[in-house]
């Protein structure tokens, strides 16, 4: 009976020492350092302890993650080696994503032998407005071709302490950028700025202002005209006395002076002051010229094709035409003394078209872009070639029905305007869309030979040199 109780004491006693045991966590899981509150987008470190207090050495594995309504997430996991009795303190790092807001808890979970282990902590995360520019107005001041481009902006932030942002300002045309300048500016709350730019010749431009602070960034932009000053009513008086005394001056050099010399037609030049072969009564004093030569590049044949409504395969033949036939072109502008003290104003644009080839050329088409400050009516163009106005288009095409090999034809209108310097070197060359080829020319080539002596003139020379020979034999005989 004393053994029965023994034993029956012994079992009792292992089974309270292995339930005592059991009670008592044989893995430890810690979060050390986690800083609250959190801003959203931001990084956060944390460190957190793991330890094995009981049973053999564990290839340890930890997740962790957040958890919203039920949903994991940003998870990562990472894993580590644990002797029986080691602690060990590690550090992660997790990303707060952007579109949580509030109280989120965090977990941490590891997994040593069969033990599993379960650690959290509650998060505060807040949300961070970034600092957004925005443009109120952009205003550009009236601007003529002699005078800096003024121009103002105002610009705010959404946050009333002071920002510093990056302002970029730049003058376009035609795509191309002109003129630009970065700065930094401060803003609180709304800020208005004065600029200055460049001294611009004559034509149609786009100001644009871009602000960034960090990744947010807002962008303004106005289209203005930079306009040609007018002669001054003085200057146009003064300009037409000296034209009517030079006048005078012709006509009586051509009555008294020239009419003495054998050559009754004379051409007269003084500076660029030219007689017009219109007539006699017709003198043209050129103020502005300007030359160029060649064909337009692919982003000048793109705007001109676009404004002519050019598209598909048309379109790209038009492109292949154009970019091998090269042309010339001259503007003059030019005052005009009629008879009497009647001026007037006049440019004249001519381009010339070269065939420098051994085939006859039919059918050629040019397309002539006519900017606003030539003619804003393109039906008040005058010409002498074959036109068509292409409806609603700031674009005329002239037809050339034949250029013959090796030789060359010109197109020309003009209007009743005097233009500026500036404005007589912008005015674009045109372009040749259209050109059939013919067949190469062939030369056939003669062959000259020489005429035959006749038998009658062989007969006679031989007499003439019988009768010599027998003179100097008679001479030479005692």
């Amino acid at each position: 009976m004393s053994r029965f109780v023994l034993l029956a004491g012994l079992v009792l006693f292992l089974l309270f020492f292995v339930g005592a045991f059991g009670a008592e966590n044989v893995t430890e899981l810690r979060v050390e350092t986690l800083t609250s509150p959190i801003r959203a987008g931001e990084r956060v470190d944390f460190t957190f302890s793991a330890g094995n207090m009981v049973g053999p050495p564990c290839s340890a594995f930890i997740s962790y993650w957040l958890e919203e309504d039920g949903e994991k997430l940003q998870q990562g996991s990472d894993n580590f080696y644990l002797e029986s009795g080691e602690e060990v303190t590690e550090k992660i790092s997790l990303v707060i994503p952007t579109h949580l807001e509030g109280a989120k808890p965090f977990y941490l979970e590891m997994q040593c032998n069969d033990s599993v282990i379960l650690a959290s902590r509650i998060l505060e995360i807040t949300t961070v407005f970034p600092v957004v520019p925005q443009f109120d107005y952009l205003r550009v001041g009236k601007s003529n071709e002699d005078s800096e481009l003024e121009f103002s902006y105002s610009l705010r932030s959404n946050k009333e302490a002071k920002q510093v942002m990056q302002v970029e300002e730049r003058v376009v045309k035609d795509g191309n950028v002109v003129w630009h300048r970065t700065q930094k500016v401060t803003v609180a709350g709304t800020a208005s700025f004065n600029g200055f730019g460049p001294v611009l010749p004559p034509g149609s431009y786009q100001l644009v202002v871009n602000a960034v602070h960090g990744s947010e960034s807002a962008e303004i932009s106005r289209q203005f005209t930079v306009k040609a000053i007018p002669f001054p009513f003085f200057t146009w008086l003064m300009m037409g006395t000296l034209i009517l005394l030079f006048a005078g001056a012709v006509v009586i050099t051509t009555r008294f002076v020239l009419r003495s010399l054998p050559v009754k037609q004379a051409f007269l030049s003084v500076g660029r002051l030219v007689p017009s072969i219109a007539g006699p009564s017709i003198k043209r004093m050129c103020v502005v010229e300007a030359e160029s030569s060649g064909v337009l590049d692919e982003i000048q044949l793109s705007k001109l094709f676009d404004q002519a409504g050019l598209k598909g395969k048309k379109r790209q033949r038009c492109f292949e035409v154009a970019g091998r036939i090269p042309l010339e072109q001259n503007v003059q502008s030019c005052v005009v003394t009629g008879k009497g003290s009647k001026i007037l104003c006049e440019t004249t644009v001519t381009a010339t078209i070269s065939n420098n080839t051994n085939r006859n050329w039919n059918n050629v088409e040019l397309l002539v872009s006519i900017p606003d400050f030539l003619a804003e009516d393109l039906t008040s163009i005058k010409t002498e070639n074959r036109v068509e106005f292409l409806k609603g288009k700031p674009v005329v095409k002239f037809l050339v029905e034949k250029i013959g090999a090796m030789q060359s034809a010109k197109i020309s209108y003009s209007v009743d305007r005097l233009i500026a310097q500036a404005e007589a070197n912008s005015i674009q060359l045109p372009a040749v869309i259209n050109c059939k080829e013919g067949e190469p020319l062939v030369i056939t080539q003669v062959k000259m030979e020489k005429p035959e002596t006749s038998k009658m003139q062989s007969e006679e020379e031989l007499k003439l040199k019988e009768k010599l020979l027998k003179k100097e034999e008679n001479q030479k005989k005692p």
